[in-house]
């Protein structure tokens, strides 16, 4: 949305909003109109430790104050991947009982141009 197009919806927002309090005062209703000021929704994301009470416990500077706001809260657990660490000791012998199969032919041309400079 344009600039100018946000201004005049803003405008025709104030005048629904002035004619609105005028029938509500008609009516008798005494109902105040505080702010037509638009704000955009913000998204947020963190990753918290939910302690031994099973409350999360959160603290997010918005960069507001003095205001009511209104808050959606969506938790996910996070995936605990178990870090593992491998010697080369444990490695070896893995493959002693896969049949590698040597042939006459050597290494192909093709594949050896490919791997020139790979190992130096």
């Amino acid at each position: 949305m344009s600039a100018a197009l946000a201004q005049e919806a803003m405008g025709e927002l104030e005048a629904d909003m002035a004619e609105l309090q005028g029938i509500l005062q008609e009516l008798g209703e005494d109902i105040q109109f505080v702010s037509t000021e638009l704000t955009r929704m913000e998204s947020v994301r963190v990753r918290q430790h939910v302690g031994q009470d099973g409350i999360l416990h959160l603290e997010i500077p918005v960069g507001l104050t003095d205001r009511e706001v209104e808050v959606m809260v969506i938790y996910q657990p996070v995936q605990v991947l178990m870090a593992t660490t491998s010697s080369l000791a444990q490695l070896y012998g893995i493959c002693a009982d896969d049949p590698f199969r040597l042939d006459d032919q050597g290494i192909s041309e093709a594949l050896d141009d490919d791997l020139a400079g790979a190992f130096d």
